[in-house]
């Protein structure tokens, strides 16, 4: 996992923040994709979602995300935040929406993705879970 979050030029110096709880999505050959979420509350960090190069455009990121989104809800989460360079489309279309910097909540704020492992210019996203 960890390779793959470096090839797909993910940030990885904030692994020991948390931990992130990480699912992964199997098929026969094993793992095709990642992702990841951190905190605890009502708010959660989707701190990653990584697809094996050969996998990217197979459809297998939509089930995954809703899975971590099934667990986060399990375990009393009821929004998840994101930020994101390049992935707002994705996102975007299994209902995350935009939201304003200033909007996001201190789990967010203190995380060391939004101080600074990703762009000032990424996007933050959220979904309301229930």
């Amino acid at each position: 996992m960890l390779a793959w979050l470096v090839s797909a030029k993910l940030a990885t110096t904030d692994l020991d923040e948390g931990p992130p709880t990480f699912l992964a999505s199997p098929d026969a050959e094993g793992a095709t994709a990642f992702a990841g979420i951190t905190g605890s509350g009502p708010d959660r960090l989707l701190r990653s979602v990584v697809v094996d190069p050969a996998h990217r455009g197979s459809g297998v990121g939509r089930p995954l995300v809703a899975a971590i989104e099934a667990f986060a809800v399990q375990h009393g989460a009821e929004r998840l935040w994101l930020l994101t360079d390049s992935a707002s489309g994705f996102f975007g279309s299994i209902g995350y929406e935009r939201r304003d910097r200033v909007d996001a909540p201190e789990i967010v704020r203190t995380s060391s993705q939004f101080k600074g492992l990703c762009s000032s210019s990424a996007v933050l996203m959220c979904k309301t879970l229930r």
